[in-house]
């Protein structure tokens, strides 16, 4: 199960992540969802291996991106 999570937590979520700078650019508030979905997906994956070398950098990205969104859309 772990590994049917992770993979499709990557199909979603890599896609969007090499949009990364473009989206934040567009404020494409749809991608953004997407990039989160995809990302908590393979947080799951991670945490139901018991990888802490999964589950840390995907947790702090979980919360980093939509930050970051923020972040650059209150400066522009």
């Amino acid at each position: 199960m772990s590994k049917g999570l992770l993979a499709t937590g990557y199909l979603i979520a890599v896609p969007a992540l090499l949009r990364f700078n473009g989206m934040v650019r567009r404020r494409d508030l749809r991608m953004l969802a997407t990039l989160e979905v995809g990302t908590a997906i393979i947080l799951a994956g991670w945490m139901m291996e018991r990888r802490a070398r999964g589950v840390v950098p995907n947790a702090a990205a979980l919360v980093g991106f939509p930050l970051w969104y923020w972040w650059r859309g209150r400066n522009e």
